[in-house]
């Protein structure tokens, strides 16, 4: 049993079974011709709310959470960089899917009640078709936050990844991209994708 899985978080029983079929070979995590990993994810958070028109707009990022100062594992960074590449935004008739991609919760004890440092990452937003590689956890973003800020982006009200006031529901379409720096609530320099509506 790895000691990391001991000292970060408990293992489910599916995933107990999961590690037993790796160590007998039956699901491969390595071999010449085939490598198969199976990452849990921790959260999946949705927001969703209804336009007046009556379309519907669903956000969405997915979390993972480490405790105690925890680490990404290497395949969870092959697996997390690979999703964030899928970030951005799909119209359809009645519904608008809006993934922000993959961010990290890291507490230095289990939980918001009894943590001292609780650090936010994610990833930089990134204009779509400008993105010329798949991400590194490196370029990931760090920001210490609060419990109350926590709860807010949980809840949409701060943006998953500027970190500034936010409206799911809001949904604008025609401009051209621009960017500016803007100062976050926690006192941060980030840059801002904006549009120039017409």
């Amino acid at each position: 049993m790895d000691r990391s899985i001991r000292h970060f978080g408990d293992e489910t029983p599916f995933s107990t079974w999961l590690r037993s079929k790796n160590k007998s070979g039956d699901i491969p995590s390595k071999s010449p011709g085939l490598g198969i990993i199976v990452t849990d994810i921790d959260l999946m958070v949705q927001c969703w709310h209804k336009k007046s028109t009556g379309q519907l707009i669903q956000s969405m990022f997915i979390v993972e959470v480490k405790t105690r100062n925890g680490n990404f594992t290497r395949p969870q960074e092959s697996m997390y960089t690979a999703m964030q590449v899928f970030a951005g935004q799909r119209a359809f008739e009645k519904k608008v899917i809006r993934f922000y991609g993959c961010m990290s919760l890291t507490f230095d004890g289990t939980s918001p009640e009894d943590s001292k440092s609780i650090l936010w990452k994610r990833f930089p937003m990134a204009v779509k078709n400008k993105i010329k590689a798949i991400p590194c956890i490196s370029q990931m973003i760090e920001t210490s936050i609060s419990e109350l800020q926590l709860i807010k982006i949980l809840r949409f009200d701060i943006h998953p990844i500027s970190l500034r006031p936010f409206r799911p529901e809001t949904s604008h379409h025609g401009g051209r991209i621009k960017t500016r720096i803007v100062m976050t609530e926690l006192g941060f320099p980030v840059e801002e994708i904006i549009k120039e509506h017409w």
